[in-house]
């Protein structure tokens, strides 16, 4: 599948994304004569992003950058949620103050001064956000020692929007530290911050909408296709190991549809 996960985006830093996943996203493929543009095959590529339905007992939980501190969040505080997979987030609350009952997380303030440029003159946020185990931070860590779930942590070594491998260690020895080894903690060489389903194309660069501008987000794009090949198992590996009891779930599968009909 070269074809999508090697493809570059015409108008520069742009991504592909699927906005609205209860839908299905279809991709036309044709193969024409090089002489004569004479069409000799066409396929329709077709990838749907949620199941019809999901059954109990556990809740679980996919969030990547931003989402994976409220999806840490989520798990501390929230009752019923049995398995959390967070892709390239932080272990303390950014952006802004969560609020849960009477309780107040700060967020971490960004060190404008830590901008750089990458060597094509984009901006590079990666150090921007200081270490939250540090004094004057700490108020912002999220308390997951307090969570039953289990908790999956990836992160990409060559992710610049922040230090996710980092952070991901800082959530794994936190817990520990607590007497719990209810996690698994998995990094990858060379991929970015956007590590999607496999197939997808990576997206090296592109706007970010708490800057404003266009920032640098990592990874070269072989190494990232594969770290989403290797990620795309583990997630589902990870949630039937801890929400399906009987673990009979049909497993999830890329179908192509064509001329002839529906393939795996």
């Amino acid at each position: 599948m070269g074809l999508f996960w090697a493809m570059a985006a015409e108008t520069p830093h742009s991504k592909l994304l699927k906005k609205n996943v209860l839908g299905s996203m279809t991709v036309d493929i044709e193969v024409l004569h090089g002489d004569t543009g004479e069409l000799l095959a066409t396929e329709t590529n077709e990838r749907r992003f949620m199941a019809e339905g999901v059954q109990g007992p556990g809740i679980g939980i996919l969030s990547i950058s931003k989402s994976g501190d409220l999806a840490l969040s989520m798990a501390s505080f929230l009752s019923g949620i049995s398995a959390t997979a967070w892709i390239n987030g932080s272990n303390a609350n950014m952006v802004a103050p969560l609020h849960y009952k009477d309780l107040i997380i700060p967020s971490i303030t960004p060190i404008v001064e830590n901008v750089t440029f990458s060597p094509s003159g984009i901006l590079d946020i990666r150090d921007t956000l200081p270490d939250p185990e540090t004094e004057g931070n700490r108020g912002s860590v999220i308390p997951i020692e307090r969570s039953n779930s289990r908790f999956l942590f990836a992160a990409s070594e060559d992710d610049r929007n922040w230090n996710s491998c980092l952070f991901a260690q800082q959530a794994a020895a936190r817990l520990r530290h607590h007497g719990k080894e209810n996690f698994e903690v998995v990094m990858y060489p060379r991929a970015g911050h956007f590590l999607e389903v496999p197939y997808m194309p990576h997206c090296p660069s592109g706007f970010h909408s708490a800057v404003g501008q266009v920032v640098v987000f990592g990874g070269e794009a072989k190494a990232h296709h594969q770290a989403q090949l290797d990620l795309w198992r583990r997630v589902q590996e990870f949630f039937r190991k801890h929400l399906d009891r009987n673990n009979t779930a049909q497993k999830a599968m890329l179908y192509t549809r064509g001329p002839t009909g529906v393939h795996p």
